[in-house]
């Protein structure tokens, strides 16, 4: 049985407006606003993940209502649905009641800019709920307030990353640029170590890396990359056209050499470095946060403080270090 038939069933009520929000930040939310025939009264009803409050019954001013109604009757126009369908999360549905025909508005994450409009409604119902939900309202309309990047990077999504759409994620000119890159082969390494992929992208200003983290069974996807860009770029679609098509260039492994460690830990020891190879008398590493580290591969003494782990059957990296020395 409805909320509002269980709190009201005793009462006429006309249902103007539910908002829901499914899976939004955690959250599953749905908003009612309802007009009680009977009291001539304008109601606010939220139920938070499945549990109905009884005490959740906002009255809302007269005027306030009517101003909404009257927004609400911009949608007549037409229907709305732009939920991605390999995009399982924050899924925002929104069913407008008018002249007794429901018109539906169902979109992921952030109010489009065509539904301009909604940010006035969504506004009103927020305001009138507990301050900890006023959050969701300001990630709702980022979009149009041109603050998404916010919201969407480096956030875990569902999204499957080996055949989810890409166009769900990236712009028509990053696709481009990012084409591009991957064409020109401008990933220089690409790897799966445990649960993420590692990348590092020749880009026009420097060296990016990016990290994907993913997860197969839940298909939650978390994607990094140090460039100064703060939404999904050109280099993580490389990346993931790469790993899409198996392309995968290993990195070389190096380890510190620890003078005093006894031969069991020298041969068994799991830590080491992910390096791009040398550039003069210094190693490129990756750190595991993302970041690119330069040292000197000998000490004062010009011993080598790195020895090699794995690398390209020619052994490159390891007769490039012995010159050195």
């Amino acid at each position: 049985m409805n909320i509002i038939n269980k709190i009201f069933n005793h009462h006429k009520i006309e249902n103007i407006l539910v908002l829901s929000l499914k899976e939004y930040e955690g959250y599953n939310i749905s908003l009612e606003l309802d007009y009680d025939v009977n009291d001539n009264t304008y109601y606010i009803i939220y139920d938070d993940d499945g549990n109905e409050l009884y005490n959740s019954k906002i009255v809302i001013p007269a005027n306030d209502a009517l101003m909404i109604v009257n927004i609400i009757n911009q949608l007549r126009i037409y229907e709305y649905n732009d939920l991605k369908d390999d995009i399982k999360t924050e899924i925002v549905e929104f069913k407008a009641n008018i002249d007794d025909r429901v018109y539906n508005y169902t979109f992921n994450s952030f109010v489009p800019e065509n539904l301009l409009y909604l940010s006035d409604i969504l506004y009103f119902l927020f305001m009138s709920l507990p301050k900890k939900y006023f959050p969701l309202f300001e990630e709702l309309i980022a979009k149009l307030n041109k603050t998404e990047y916010k919201y969407t990077y480096k956030k875990a999504f569902k999204f499957d990353l080996y055949r989810g759409k890409l166009s769900n994620i990236f712009d028509d000119e990053i696709i481009k640029r990012g084409e591009d890159y991957y064409n020109n082969q401008r990933v220089r390494f690409v790897e799966r170590i445990k649960d993420s992929y590692y990348a590092t992208i020749e880009g026009s200003t420097g060296i990016y890396t990016v990290i994907i983290d993913y997860d197969n069974k839940t298909k939650m996807t978390k994607m990094y990359c140090s460039c100064p860009c703060e939404f999904f770029c050109k280099h993580m679609y490389a990346t993931i056209k790469c790993i899409r098509n198996k392309e995968f260039y290993k990195y070389y492994k190096v380890r510190y050499i620890e003078e005093n460690a006894d031969l069991y830990n020298k041969m068994f020891s799991q830590n080491y470095y992910l390096s791009l190879g040398l550039v003069d008398d210094k190693i490129t590493l990756l750190m595991p946060d993302g970041s690119i580290k330069t040292v000197y591969v000998l000490d004062k003494d010009k011993k080598p403080m790195f020895e090699v782990v794995e690398e390209d059957d020619e052994k490159s990296l390891s007769n490039k270090i012995k010159e050195l020395g």
